[in-house]
């Protein structure tokens, strides 16, 4: 990646934040940092510490690659709403990075894969979980390739699907809500569980599968970008509730 085309990384999907941007010599620098709360949301302060600690003015960035989910809600909020905002205001793209692509990548630098397919364990809740299965492939545009269509599944799904009888040769990661149940069904099955589930996500991991996908032409402008929520978020759901009970009082 020229250093006229820096991509600002944003990785806010799971419990510990960070931001990566490549100096003038072509080495990733990488702030981490917990999330914030009510009073005090430190993303765009260590976006500006970052900036220095790389001597890059904002001038010089040419995208913002951010990752967008599954994760937690507030964070993918947030950072989304981070990288629309910087990227309108510079007139430069967006790269979505899907967490799980940026999981995979976190777990291939850190040598915790030994082959070239793995299976990421996202979003567990009420015994399903959302399963993304990728191969190493330097053609595909982030460099991973889907083995499967990415979505949420059950282990009864599962089970009636002859696409998931085999998976050996899988490194499956999971993060820390993983449904016991669907792990242990996948273990069954010839995946090899990594104990101590996924590497987080880092924003190393979405800066490299980030620049993969701005070389290959995927961004978005600003207005596009959206979070990828497997399901519908807890809030929206207890609010067409509440509206559906006082409806029915109304009535």
């Amino acid at each position: 990646m020229s250093p006229l085309r820096r991509v600002l990384a944003i990785e806010l999907s799971g419990r510990v934040g960070s931001v990566a941007l490549r100096d003038e010599h072509g080495a990733v620098v990488e702030r981490s940092f917990s999330p914030g709360d009510r009073t005090r949301e430190p993303l765009l302060p260590e976006i500006d510490a970052l900036l220095r600690a790389a001597s890059t003015q904002r001038d010089g960035l040419s995208a913002v690659a951010v990752s967008v989910g599954p994760g937690g809600f507030t964070g993918l909020r947030i950072s989304i709403a981070a990288a629309k905002g910087i990227a309108a205001a510079l007139g430069i793209a967006t790269v979505p990075v899907p967490t799980a692509i940026a999981c995979a990548e976190s777990a291939r630098s850190s040598a915790a894969v030994a082959g070239d397919r793995v299976l990421v364990v996202l979003a567990s809740k009420r015994g399903t979980a959302w399963l993304h299965r990728v191969r190493l492939d330097s053609g595909a545009p982030s460099g991973w390739r889907d083995v499967a269509p990415p979505g949420i599944w059950s282990r009864q799904q599962l089970e009636s699907d002859r696409g998931w009888q085999d998976l050996a040769g899988d490194a499956v990661f999971a993060d820390a809500h993983q449904d016991r149940d669907i792990i242990d069904w996948l273990e069954s099955k010839g995946g090899a569980v990594v104990a101590g589930g996924s590497p987080p996500p880092t924003a190393t991991a979405t800066l490299v599968v980030g620049e993969r996908l701005l070389a290959a032409g995927s961004s978005l402008p600003p207005e596009e970008l959206l979070p990828l929520y497997p399901r519908e978020p807890e809030a929206v759901t207890l609010w067409r509730g509440r509206t559906a009970t006082t409806a029915e009082r109304g009535s």
